[in-house]
């Protein structure tokens, strides 16, 4: 929250401010001198005198419990108040303030204090706290680090523990918070900012950044002015947006001195519109708050209007209705407890503009004087001198216009070309761009000759906008508002031509239009008179009831089920079985009382204020009935209307009365039995059957393949929204088992990573055409990806073309072959070594035994085995180049951002080092300065001693030579 204003009456100087100033604020500040008696009175100069003086103010202000602050404009008067502050009593001592300018200001008057003097006889006032300050004026600028050193100078003499704040003029503490800062050194010290006039939202965040939520916090007293306006400053304000409105702020807060447009506006939104409302709040008004607080909470902007209150009132009130619901007890009484948005002295007030105006003080300020003269006289200005300025600015403007077009006129008459251009010549460069009011850009030229431009006028035509309109009125037609214009028009050329040519024949019929005797009075309606009088018809109501009640005596007597089922009831007001024509009552339920209602709604929003958040899990916050807006389903049963539920009927024709199915085509679907009503259903059928039957053959046929759609598992949650790390975590599972069922598809060599060749040659094992292009197939998908291996038209390899399922019957088919027709298993693992040992490549597809073949044809295997690892060994450098070339174009940039980060580390690093050793030396010199200092201060003090007595010796012979002097003048 920023530091807005603060409860203080400033300028108590009367009877009647200090009356008011007990009755509304805390905190009060005072100023003292001396009058013509000599007397400490209230009063601020130029005044001299007040009705109210020191004695009387102490004892007016004693029983209170707010912070009373003296501002001792004299040392004089100070010192005639001291017998006076000495005599009071402890409480009123703990709250007292003594306040004094007491140092020197920049471009301030010199003060009228002797500053060691005052502070010493205010320390042993042992009042709450001290306020010494610097005289200030209108051209201080700044408070510099001399000034605060010597405060700090003259305080360090007494106990470090003596609270004191610093009046700081609020606007000049962001220029000098450097020097200003040393005040905090002093955990008693502290700084009281002030300013007359409105701060800015920059200096006021600032400030709350600075001191508020730092170390600092508590230690700054804030008097500042919010809005806190008199009475005059609404008046004022009132009268000038009569004259300019409501959008024109800036001058608006013009006429007020102390307040911004931001001000002006807010006070004006928020307490001095008319529309306003400020009374009591009614029970429909705070049901309605409540209901759209827990609709749309914390939006008071949208709330208010709806309510026809202002967004401050909202929430206010709302508050105070939470702050009622919680202080009930247990037992639902009401527990007294303190306001807790009563402010207290000292605090901060959040919203001062909707805040009732100050009563006017008797003895004004010299700016509040100067204020409203100002705004007296502004306002009353109505003749507009700035539309006079304006109207004047533009008729010179118009004259030097035509002065300078007659000018022109005149010098091509007398042939000297006026234009600058043309004069320049060919100095001025020529432009590089098209100038669009000399010369048309694009432009084609006409051929010259004689050709057709019948096309042209035609698109021509069609571009011209007004040909346009002309074609859409065309196409529109007559509009009834043009033609009546046009009869009307006419009809006044008429009636102008009559009056001019038959004037008394139309004077004539103008007349008999107007005579009041052609009017036709519209006669009273005559009615007969009723045959049935209002007596007759209660009567017949009562012989209805009785007949009603012997019926239903007859039927309990004849209970018989025949009886029932041939005798109907046609009794108009009750139908058996049936609906009743007089709707029925519904049932009410009973409301509790509106004070009650409230209570609860509010006990219920505050309850699901402390509520802690859903996200932990436990059970929903109880809640109250409330107001009854809960949700859309009412909270008590709602009536019905009239036309519900009643017997349907049909105008103009008499009641069929048929209770026992006669005429059913009449009364379809009412009070039928279920026999008669499968009877009409059949019929029904049997007439929709028959009227298909009648419809023409089919000339086409269509037919439907519906997807054979798996059943819907019973089990299944389809309503679950599945998570992302479940779904996450069961497509890897997929993937996984998907992986496995693809090795599983793959060759044994594969499946037991077996070493494979560099390439896959043709070598014939079989054959069979089939088995030859199988087994190459298999080879290309074990040496390489089959996907590149792969050519168009080539067929696919086991772990495509095959399933699981087929792969598993084969494996069995082979097994049970090489169980039935092979020899003994063998380790694959200790053939294909000792084959890799034993057996040699020595040209493709040409294999050879290591031990059986010459030297030479070793060297020849070697040389072909060496060549293959240095093809792969030049690609694979290859490879690295490419990726060390790829890598360095994408970290290229980084690797010289992280060097120059580096070079700047380091140069940071040598900076620190050496600043590290520069504080080391400077402390150490600070050290020795501090051990030197005294002795150096004692010696300095021995020598100004010994100047001040050799400076006493000097005067005394002085006076010695100048008496013999004399002497020998007066001798000679």
């Amino acid at each position: 929250m920023l530091p807005i204003h603060v409860h203080w009456a400033h300028a108590v100087n009367s009877q009647a401010s200090l009356a008011s100033a007990l009755a509304q604020d805390q905190a009060i500040e005072a100023d003292i001198l001396l009058n013509s008696d000599n007397i400490p009175v209230m009063a601020h100069p130029p005044a001299i005198d007040s009705d109210l003086t020191l004695r009387a103010f102490l004892a007016q202000v004693e029983p209170g419990v707010g912070v009373v602050k003296l501002d001792f404009k004299s040392d004089a008067a100070f010192q005639q108040a001291l017998p006076l502050l000495r005599d009071l009593s402890l409480p009123l001592k703990s709250r007292l303030w003594i306040n004094a300018d007491i140092l020197l200001g920049s471009n301030a008057e010199e003060p009228k204090f002797s500053a060691p003097h005052f502070v010493a006889e205010a320390i042993r006032l042992r009042v709450g706290k001290l306020s010494l300050g610097w005289t200030t004026s209108k051209h201080s600028t700044e408070y510099t680090p001399a000034m605060v050193r010597e405060m700090l100078h003259l305080l360090s003499e007494y106990d470090s523990s003596i609270a004191a704040t610093f009046p700081i003029k609020a606007s000049l503490v962001r220029g000098s918070w450097e020097a200003l800062k040393a005040l905090y050194a002093n955990p008693a010290f502290g700084m009281t900012l002030w300013l007359n006039e409105a701060l800015s939202e920059g200096d006021l965040v600032w400030l709350y950044e600075t001191l508020e939520t730092s170390s600092l916090q508590g230690r700054t007293y804030y008097d500042l002015h919010g809005w806190n306006a008199l009475n005059t400053e609404d008046e004022i304000l009132k009268a000038a947006v009569m004259k300019y409105g409501k959008n024109q702020w800036a001058r608006v807060a013009s006429l007020l001195a102390r307040k911004s447009a931001k001000q002006c506006k807010a006070r004006w939104y928020e307490w001095l519109d008319p529309s306003i409302k400020k009374t009591e709040w009614s029970r429909e008004e705070e049901e309605k708050l409540l209901h759209l607080a827990k609709l749309m909470p914390s939006q008071w902007r949208t709330i208010a209007p709806i309510v026809g209150r202002t967004a401050a009132q909202c929430m206010e009130h709302y508050e105070k209705l939470l702050d009622q619901a919680q202080s009930k007890g247990a037992d639902g009484d009401e527990v007294a407890v303190e306001d807790p948005r009563r402010l207290r002295p000292g605090e901060i007030d959040p919203n001062p503009e909707n805040k009732p105006a100050r009563p006017d003080p008797i003895d004004m300020d010299e700016d509040e004087k100067e204020m409203l003269s100002e705004a007296r006289a502004r306002l009353a200005n109505t003749k507009g001198k700035k539309a006079k300025r304006k109207a004047r600015e533009k008729q010179l403007q118009e004259a030097k216009r035509l002065a300078s077009l007659q000018k022109r006129r005149e010098l091509k008459a007398a042939g000297i070309t006026a234009d600058k251009s043309k004069q320049m010549g060919n100095l001025r460069k020529k432009r590089k761009f098209i100038d669009y009011v000399k010369e048309i850009p694009f432009e084609k030229k006409a051929p010259a000759g004689f050709y057709d431009t019948s096309a042209e006028r035609t698109s021509a035509v069609a571009l011209d906008p007004k040909q346009t309109a002309l074609y859409l009125n065309q196409l529109d037609g007559v509009h009834r508002d043009a033609e009546e214009k046009r009869a009307r028009r006419d009809d006044a050329k008429r009636q102008k031509k009559l009056l001019s040519s038959a004037l008394p024949q139309q004077i004539a019929a103008i007349n008999k239009l107007n005579d009041p005797s052609s009017f036709i009075k519209r006669k009273a309606l005559d009615l007969p008179a009723p045959l049935v009088t209002n007596d007759e018809l209660g009567l017949l109501a009562k012989q209805g009831a009785t007949d009603a009640a012997q019926a239903q005596l007859l039927a309990l007597e004849h209970s018989a089920q025949t009886s029932t089922a041939l005798v109907a009831v046609y009794d108009p007001l009750a139908t058996p079985g049936g609906p009743s024509a007089t709707p029925a009552r519904a049932a009410y339920t009973p409301q509790m009382s509106v004070r009650e209602t409230i209570m609860q709604e509010a006990a219920n929003l505050a309850a699901m204020t402390r509520a802690p958040t859903p996200l932990l899990g436990g059970d929903n916050v109880e809640l109250q009935q409330g107001t009854g807006y809960g949700g859309i389903t009412p909270s008590r049963t709602p009536g019905p209307p009239s036309s519900v539920l009643r017997t349907p009927n049909s105008s103009l024709r008499t009641p069929m009365r048929d209770m026992l199915g006669i005429n059913p085509e009449g009364g379809e679907g009412v009070d039928e039995s279920k026999r008669a009503e499968k009877a009409r259903l059949r019929a029904k059928a049997a007439a929709l059957q028959g009227g298909f039957a009648s419809l023409p053959a089919a000339e086409h046929e269509y037919e439907i393949n519906l997807p054979d759609v798996a059943a819907a598992d019973d089990d299944d949650d389809t309503t679950r929204v599945e998570d992302a790390g479940e779904r996450d975590a069961r497509m890897a599972r997929e993937a996984a088992a998907d992986a496995d069922k693809a090795r599983l598809r793959r060759s044994s060599v594969f499946q037991k990573q077996l070493p494979k060749p560099s390439m896959a040659t043709s070598t014939v094992l079989n054959d069979d055409p089939a088995i030859q292009k199988a087994l190459a197939a298999l080879l290309v998908s074990d040496v390489g990806d089959v996907k590149k291996k792969r050519k168009r038209g080539q067929t696919a390899t086991s772990s495509d073309a095959f399933t699981n399922d087929e792969l598993t019957v084969a494996r069995n088919l082979v097994a049970l072959d090489a169980k039935l027709y092979g020899g003994a298993v063998l380790d694959v693992n200790e053939v294909w070594q000792t084959a890799q040992k034993h057996t040699k490549e020595l040209a493709p597809g040409q294999l050879v035994d290591w031990d059986d073949i010459s030297v030479d044809l070793r060297i020849q295997v070697l040389a072909n085995e060496f060549a293959v690892l240095k093809d792969v060994e030049a690609k694979l450098a290859k490879k690295a180049d490419k990726l060390e070339h790829k890598a360095g174009l994408l970290h290229g940039g980084y690797e010289n951002v992280c060097a120059g980060y580096g070079t700047s580390l380091e140069s940071t690093h040598q900076a620190w080092l050496h600043k590290s050793r520069e504080l080391h030396a400077f402390s150490q010199i600070r050290l020795v300065e501090q051990l030197a200092l005294p002795r150096r201060l004692e010696s300095l003090g021995r020598e100004v001693d010994l100047l001040q007595l050799r400076e006493v010796e000097l005067q005394k012979r002085y006076a010695l030579l100048l008496e013999e002097t004399e002497a020998a003048t007066a001798e000679t």
